[in-house]
């Protein structure tokens, strides 16, 4: 079975939106659209994707919102892509946890290396020999990747690690894995 990574775009713009759902899926990843803030944490909650691309400019919250908010909870990778080019604003979003950002207009190639990246990084972490992975907390998205011996100094993955463990390992997860 081949597990594709699932890649939430938030984007209020549907032409925008649909220009990257294109380019996403005719390069393998399942996709998954959200208009505004407020879909984009129902997604991320419901959805468990492997890596937000989150455009800032909402209709009813600004980015910076989701990017301090998901960061409570989660090191989920975010890519945020936006037309605010000034470089406090790069700096801002960067400095609230977004793993990386590119200027609208953009293209497709470097956003496609940017996505690729951070999910092999996620998968590198997330398959590192002596790693194990358990359930964090109650919410469905939330896992940890624990270093034998060393759980404080873990970083927090979300819960598209298992699917890159699964695809990395060839086996399927099963309830409370490690636990």
């Amino acid at each position: 079975m081949n597990i594709k990574d699932k890649i939430l775009v938030v984007e209020d713009e549907k032409s925008i939106s649909g220009f990257i759902r294109a380019m996403l899926v005719s390069n393998g990843y399942d996709v998954i659209i959200a208009h505004s803030g407020s879909e984009a944490f129902s997604m991320i909650s419901s959805h468990c994707p492997d890596l937000v691309v989150l455009d800032l400019g909402l209709p009813d919250m600004d980015g910076m919102t989701i990017i301090e908010t998901v960061r409570q909870w989660t090191q989920l990778p975010i890519i945020v892509v936006s037309a605010r080019s000034y470089e406090r604003d790069k700096v801002a979003a960067l400095d609230r946890g977004a793993d990386d950002y590119i200027t609208k207009p953009f293209g497709a190639a470097e956003l496609l290396v940017k996505l690729t990246e951070r999910i092999l990084l996620v998968e590198k972490a997330a398959s590192g020999h002596g790693y194990i992975v358990r359930q964090h907390s109650e919410r469905p998205c939330d896992a940890v990747v624990l270093k034998a011996g060393d759980e404080h100094a873990a970083p927090r993955l979300h819960d598209g690690a298992y699917r890159n463990i699964e695809r990395v390992r060839g086996v399927h997860r099963k309830n409370n894995v490690g636990a």
